[in-house]
């Protein structure tokens, strides 16, 4: 099974998503989005991006694919703030 360092304290949780999804391309297909959306969830807000955030509508998405894929794909990513708790 892919693990992500559980302990990366990445500042961008989707650039891990992405990179642990095999890429913006695949991801897009996962969610059925065009490739430049998926690319905006690593872009700060100010730059009209999610700053680093997956956004909700999609995680059930990921997490199936994920999960039928064998890849391990931590919660934290996609909820950083519970990891905080």
């Amino acid at each position: 099974m892919a693990k992500v360092d559980a302990d990366s304290g990445s500042d961008n949780p989707a650039k891990e998503v992405i990179k642990l999804l095999k890429g913006p391309t695949a991801v897009a297909k996962i969610v059925g989005i065009d490739r430049s959306q998926v690319h905006r969830w690593t872009l700060p807000k100010e730059r009209l991006g999610t700053g680093g955030r997956v956004p909700r509508r999609h995680w059930e998405a990921l997490l199936d694919y994920a999960q039928s894929k064998g890849i391990e794909l931590p919660k934290r990513l996609l909820a950083p703030e519970l990891e905080r708790r």
